[in-house]
């Protein structure tokens, strides 16, 4: 399947022309359209800027491909694996991003939910997984509160960004999350959440979950190291 969205990644040839570039990159395929990419773009662009960095430089650095509506988890994981031979990329650095959405109860959702895990971690990819949804570490950034429910996901989020509607406005206040929220408070949430949800089930994508921390670490890491 060709990838979608040119406008958010580079060509195979210039990913590997190391005349240009010193190190390999991070590729990351989303589940959402909107959202993620849109968030994934600014955050790279914010960064970049508070540490003295060239946005357009460091947006060179990173992949991102949204699911062009193919996005239930195995699909974006198989569209992945299928594009990118991640099994065979020691140069890359590889991330599916999908939301769980009530797909970890029964039958075939849940059958294919397990398996884009596996799939991923049979072929060099690191799953970020959010339970319920992305809108879980959007509302981290403001509050401890962690609704079960997409409804109350996004009424609490709304609080914090009046203008964000899943349907008509699916993108991030980005400006609104770095004023008036706390990414570092975000992580520290994140983290507590699955460390609380091992304890209980030894497993920390029970909801409510998410490690979008852990691919903000990681890209936070791979720009200063360049």
């Amino acid at each position: 399947m060709p990838k979608s969205k040119k406008e958010y990644s580079l060509s195979r040839a210039d990913r590997y022309n190391k005349k240009e570039r010193n190190a390999g990159k991070i590729v990351i395929y989303t589940e959402g359209d909107v959202t993620e990419p849109e968030y994934l773009n600014d955050w790279i662009k914010g960064f970049a800027a508070k540490n003295g960095l060239n946005p357009l430089k460091v947006k060179t650095w990173f992949e991102i491909v949204p699911s062009d509506d193919e996005s239930e988890p195995l699909k974006v994981v198989e569209n992945l694996v299928s594009n990118e031979n991640p099994k065979d990329n020691e140069l890359d650095k590889f991330y599916a991003v999908f939301d769980e959405d009530d797909r970890s109860n029964t039958g075939k959702d849940k059958e294919n939910y397990q398996k884009a895990f596996q799939t991923a971690d049979n072929n060099n990819v690191n799953v970020i997984c959010s339970n319920r949804s992305v809108e879980l570490w959007a509302v981290l950034h403001f509050s401890d509160a962690t609704p079960m429910t997409q409804r109350d996901l996004e009424k609490e989020l709304k609080r914090f960004m009046p203008h964000y509607n899943s349907s008509k406005n699916k993108r991030f206040d980005f400006a609104i999350m770095q004023s008036e929220g706390d990414e570092d408070k975000a992580i520290k949430r994140a983290q507590s959440l699955r460390k609380n949800n091992e304890k209980a089930s030894s497993d920390w994508k029970i909801r409510p979950s998410t490690n979008f921390d852990e691919l903000i670490e990681a890209m936070k890491e791979f720009i200063l190291q360049h």
